[in-house]
């Protein structure tokens, strides 16, 4: 449902807009009238664009040794500094100078620099050195010559201050070379009396002292280590001699013979005691000959560490006597080297100062050998890589783009208020919208007749029996025969919101397409105000209506025979008291006999809205036509005639819409029978 909802919403939005094509259409060759009539009025400016590249090569006159020159990345900044200079009014007095512009009429009406600046635009073209200027004018040659006269001149003067700033440079590096010059011959001067003033002539003194001082600290260190290793030894030969079974520890005491065989015959002899003894008790002679044995050897052995320590001690002292010996030398030694250093200090800063300078030197001569061959060659800062051409089309206005904009505009606009209008829109166009909105049926929707006029108005169905306006009231005829039942009615009241809605024309329509087809119909005027039977009919009765109402004339005087048709016509007379003589029992009377003596009854009343004839004609009628006007008759004013039937229960009300426009209601697409009646009627005249 939703899916079908969708398409349809779509479907009747593409029919919205397509009914109001017309409008649409009419917006949009407005749009394009109006902006084509600008672009006719308007003078088209010319643009030439010329293109510049600045030469960073050109700058680096100085040496990086003297001044470090700026990184070889982009520098946006210098680019920048060139595009103020284009864009300054010297430049632009120049160029206006040079080509004589001042009398000219873009130029002459104000300010010439400031109109100059205005029509010239300058950027740096992103990511490079180079620039493009663009210039523009009423006239494609003057935009091109006055665009190359600008990249000309800016060249011109870059080459000028270039020169300028060579010979400025050069005369800066000639003062600047002469007073190194003669700083290097002083500096060297100073170096030279330092050396006969220290008794300098060469360096292998300081070298000498330092080899000695570095090798009196190697031998003091292997000293020193002597000493710590000696002092070791000694400790723990010491310690052995408080704890004999502590001798394994020392390397000196095992190493040592005399100990070694001490050490197998204590072994020796305290296995033979240990033997004796798991056979003999403590007291036995041998066991107490081999403890003597034993004691004696390790005080031996004790002997003999003593020994040991005496001499280690002795090395230990020895290692000592050198350590402060090789001290008391490389403190000499460091003395002499010191006071050497110190004029050697003095020395190289001497050299170094000099060096320094003479290298400064060497740089400000080079760059002075540089920029004479600079000035020999004399590059430009800039050139002109492109030149401006004569532009082949006006940059502005831009004709193409100017006529899309306008026309998607008006597109726009045009769809704007084509979906207002149809917003706006009050009236009804189809027997489905009409029907929603009143909740009644609508029996028949009746074509427009075109231009046809009256009295050939009235006959038209008779005329033209094949044409869709003669079916639809045929269709009409039907409808209400169909929808009421068995019993079909009789009398019936035509009424409308507004006169000149077709009601009265669709009364005589319906009379004598009924009468055509072999009913009794008779055709009664009963609006006494302004009666128009007779206008569409093409002919006038005897008597009327408000004579047989008003008892001057009988029933059979005020009957008349149609002209055309086999229907009866009572006429109608305009008359002051109208209501009240259509609400008298007489014209209940009419009703009911004019009931028995025909088939069908029609009632032409006033309109609705304007006198309540109709309401009071609807009491005496089985049905009631409402006619509206298509796409015209507002949907406010069929509410409210309407309601003013539904306010006292009158039900048996039903709508037509007449002057329908057959070929906008097909185009509308909304699916009644209406849609189809032309094609119909083309059926129907082949047939014929």
């Amino acid at each position: 449902m939703e899916a079908a909802a969708q398409e349809t919403d779509v479907r009747g939005l593409l029919l919205i807009l397509w009914r109001r094509r017309v409008v649409i259409f009419g917006v949009l060759l407005l749009g394009l009238g109006f902006a084509g009539l600008a672009l006719a009025l308007t003078k088209p400016h010319f643009t030439a664009r010329a293109i510049i590249l600045v030469n960073t090569g050109a700058r680096d006159i100085i040496p990086r040794e003297i001044a470090p020159q700026a990184s070889s990345r982009y520098d946006a900044s210098l680019v920048l500094n060139e595009v103020e200079i284009i864009r300054s009014r010297s430049m632009a007095s120049a160029v206006i100078e040079r080509l004589g512009l001042k009398s000219d009429t873009e130029f002459s009406r104000e300010d010439a620099v400031s109109a100059f600046g205005r029509k010239l635009a300058v950027r740096p073209v992103p990511g490079s050195y180079a620039i493009q200027l663009e210039f523009n004018s009423l006239d494609a040659e003057k935009a091109a010559k006055i665009a190359n006269a600008i990249a000309d001149s800016y060249v011109e003067k870059s080459m000028e201050s270039s020169f300028a700033a060579s010979q400025k440079l050069a005369a800066w590096l000639n003062k600047r070379s002469a007073s190194l010059r003669a700083d290097v011959q002083a500096q060297e001067l100073a170096v030279e009396r330092y050396k006969a003033a220290n008794n300098i002539r060469q360096d292998t003194t300081t070298l000498l002292s330092g080899e000695q001082v570095r090798s009196l600290n190697e031998q003091l260190a292997k000293a020193r280590g002597e000493q710590a290793a000696a002092d070791a030894k000694l400790q723990q030969v010491k310690a052995m001699l408080e704890s004999p079974s502590r001798m394994e520890s020392s390397g000196a005491v095992m190493n040592s013979e005399v100990i070694q065989k001490l050490k197998i015959d204590q072994a020796r002899l305290e296995a033979e005691m240990a033997e004796l003894s798991s056979r003999y008790g403590r007291k036995h002679p041998q066991i107490l000959n081999l403890q003597s044995e034993i004691a004696g050897t390790r005080d031996s052995i004790r002997a003999e560490i003593a020994t040991i320590a005496k001499g280690i001690g002795a090395e230990m002292d020895l290692a000592a006597g050198r350590v402060n010996a090789l001290e008391q030398s490389l403190d000499v030694s460091g003395g002499v080297k010191m006071r050497e250093d110190s004029r050697m200090v003095g020395l190289r800063a001497l050299e170094m100062e000099a060096e320094s300078t003479r290298e400064t030197l060497n740089g400000f001569m080079e760059a002075s050998r540089r920029g004479e061959r600079q000035e020999e060659l004399q590059e430009p800062r800039a050139k002109v890589i492109s030149h401006a051409s004569v532009p082949r089309a006006p940059s502005w206005p831009n004709q193409m783009l100017v006529l899309s904009l306008s026309a998607v505009a008006s597109l726009f606009a045009g769809l704007a208020i084509a979906l207002l209008m149809e917003k706006m829109d009050n009236a009804f166009r189809s027997a489905n919208q009409i029907e929603k909105a009143m909740g009644l049926p609508c029996f028949a929707l009746i074509p427009s007749a075109g231009k046809v006029r009256m009295p050939f108005l009235g006959r038209y169905p008779l005329a033209e029996p094949t044409s869709g306006l003669a079916e639809s009231v045929r269709t009409l005829r039907m409808v209400m025969n169909l929808r009421s039942g068995e019993k079909k009615p009789k009398v019936v009241t035509m009424t409308s919101s507004f006169p000149a809605e077709g009601k009265t024309t669709l009364s005589l329509w319906l009379a004598r397409s009924a009468a055509a087809s072999g009913e009794k119909v008779v055709l009664v005027d009963t609006d006494l105000r302004r009666p128009n039977v007779h206008k569409s009919s093409g002919q006038k009765g005897p008597a009327n209506l408000a004579q047989y109402l008003s008892g001057e004339k009988q029933l059979n005087e005020v009957i008349c025979k149609d002209a055309d048709s086999p229907a009866h016509i009572i006429f109608g007379h305009s008359v002051p008291n109208a209501l009240d003589l259509l609400g008298t029992e007489r014209m209940k009377e009419l009703v009911e006999h004019l009931r028995g003596m025909y088939d069908l009854v029609i009632l032409d009343s006033p309109s609705c809205l304007a006198v309540p004839d109709a309401r009071l004609l609807a009491t005496l009628s089985d049905c009631v036509l409402y006619a509206v006007k298509w796409d015209k008759t507002p949907r406010e004013a069929v509410a409210g005639g309407v309601k003013h039937f539904t306010d006292f229960g009158y039900s048996a009300l039903a709508l037509v819409l007449t002057n329908v426009d057959v070929k906008k209601h097909a185009e509308y697409g909304y699916g009644d029978s209406a849609a189809y009646y032309g094609t119909y009627a083309n059926y129907m005249k082949k047939a014929a």
